[in-house]
């Protein structure tokens, strides 16, 4: 079945600001700098904070996208992913040296701080692939060798909670409560419904590798949701209980480069 995204999720794209130098057609950028970066992750925080994950920098603006500054880390080679719990907590997922590291702001991006990270992703070289945190201090990082890890102090000490046998990546992680939780990767879909003290294959899903692998999870309200893959998208009406799959025309993969509200 074939189907209009637009009547089911709404993109928010911040779009660079363009003119026409005359009429052959010449295009130039005029924001964000530097120029001709791909832009990996764009999220706002309000009206006029934002931030962009392009190229080997992340972006902020304080003015609505009209200007952008970057800010730099110790030992960045690009980012990864950014989370905000609300207006001024926020982490950030880079990769540092072949490796993930953590950061954390409580001042809506001013200033970062590098957090304690999984002594395992440390000595394997892991990569953090995705955050999401459910409180000031409840937080969870997946990795790409298929590992989920928690922590209750904001991210000075994580705990494991789920490894992948097979050591499939664990791409995105979304919790719609406190405890009810899901994520997708090139493994089927896993669920909790405690936290993630147990996390479980849902057997719906079950053998279902989404074309390739998932790339995203993201709930829009408490009932309605997608995940994306290689060329398809699932959607729920029922907060993750039952889920329809839909084919596209074409390879959707990078759509995860893109943030949906």
């Amino acid at each position: 079945m074939k189907i209009n995204f637009s009547n089911i999720v709404k993109i928010t794209y911040i779009v660079f600001l363009i003119i026409i130098k005359n009429i052959n057609g010449q295009w130039y950028f005029l924001n964000p700098l530097p120029q001709g970066n791909i832009i990996d992750r764009i999220l706002f925080i309000d009206n006029q904070k934002g931030f962009l994950l392009c190229g080997n920098n992340l972006q902020k603006t304080r003015n609505g996208g009209e200007t952008w500054e970057s800010i730099t880390f110790e030992h960045f080679y690009g980012p990864m992913k950014i989370f905000f719990l609300n207006d001024e907590n926020g982490w950030l997922t880079i990769s540092d040296a072949g490796k993930g590291s953590l950061y954390n702001t409580k001042d809506s991006g001013e200033n970062w701080e590098k957090l304690n990270i999984p002594e395992d992703i440390m000595t394997n070289f892991e990569m953090i692939t995705d955050v999401f945190f459910t409180s000031e201090y409840v937080g969870y990082i997946t990795t790409d060798a298929g590992k989920i890890y928690y922590t209750n102090d904001g991210g000075n000490y994580w705990l494991s909670q789920f490894s992948s046998l097979q050591r499939k990546d664990i791409n995105s992680i979304y919790f719609l409560t406190e405890n009810v939780g899901f994520a997708v990767g090139q493994t089927p879909l896993l669920v909790t419904n405690d936290g993630g003290k147990n996390w479980l294959i849902d057997s719906t899903m079950l053998g279902n590798n989404f074309g390739l692998e998932a790339s995203k999870i993201h709930f829009v309200d408490s009932l309605f949701g997608y995940i994306l893959s290689f060329n398809s998208i699932y959607i729920t009406k029922d907060a993750g209980i039952t889920w329809k799959n839909y084919i596209v025309e074409n390879e959707i993969y990078n759509s995860q480069k893109d943030d949906f509200i």
